[in-house]
């Protein structure tokens, strides 16, 4: 097997088991836990670590070229960063409207939801966009 199938299935195994755990604490702590806060605080206890995997494993797969030609982004890579996106914006606008509408979130917090949505896709976006508009990303503005 090559190294780059083990970092790709090894990454994204340790990510999957990561994430759900997210997933899981969310939707058990607001079963089980009083308040979203709590739920937050309870996923807070393993974010610094998903973020430190997630971020080197997205580095990782932004500078994979796939040994192919200039300018091209092997199906690898372009499969993981569109999965990036398609979960940031999912999370963005249904998740949200989703929590807002059933009362989980009170509409006085959406600001705070919506800003920490951003604030936990931000770097990962910069990631996949820096290497998507490298010219654009890396200029000084006159």
């Amino acid at each position: 097997m090559g190294i780059v199938f083990v970092r790709y299935c090894f990454g994204s195994i340790i990510l999957a088991a990561h994430f759900g755990s997210i997933g899981l604490y969310f939707y058990f702590g607001l079963q089980l836990l009083d308040g979203i806060e709590q739920a937050v605080g309870l996923i807070l206890s393993i974010a610094p670590l998903t973020a430190l995997y997630f971020t080197a494993f997205l580095r990782y797969v932004v500078g994979d070229d796939g040994g192919e030609q200039p300018g091209v982004v092997p199906k690898r890579a372009f499969y993981v960063q569109l999965s990036v996106i398609i979960i940031f914006c999912i999370f963005l606008l249904p998740a949200g409207l989703i929590l807002f509408t059933s009362g989980t979130i009170d509409y006085q917090n959406i600001g705070i939801f919506t800003g920490l949505i951003e604030t936990l896709f931000a770097a990962y976006m910069a990631i996949i966009f820096n290497s998507l508009f490298p010219e654009t990303m890396t200029k000084a503005p006159e």
